[in-house]
């Protein structure tokens, strides 16, 4: 999966799960938790969502909040860190 791909998947999950927080696409910078695009309970979703879409299963005790606080982290910890596609 490309980083184009991995953005525009994970924008439009976050868009329908929450759109009364998001006006559009999200910027991969954008701090999910601060902005309120994501909570206590949408973080759950979005990290069974990642890894359906990856089709990989991470471990929730070795999940950091911090990983999940913007797109390009997710991409950095969940995509990258295990040997997914490259940029």
């Amino acid at each position: 999966m490309t980083w184009k791909e991995f953005t525009d998947e994970v924008s439009e999950f976050l868009l329908k799960k929450n759109p009364d927080a998001v006006s559009g696409p999200v910027h991969e910078d954008t701090d999910l938790i601060r902005e309120g695009i994501v909570n206590s309970f949408t973080l759950t979703e979005l990290l069974l969502f990642i890894e359906d879409l990856t089709q990989s299963e991470f471990p929730i005790m070795d999940v950091d909040i911090d990983s999940l606080r913007s797109i390009r982290s997710i991409y950095e910890n969940f995509i990258r860190a295990t040997g997914g596609s490259e940029k």
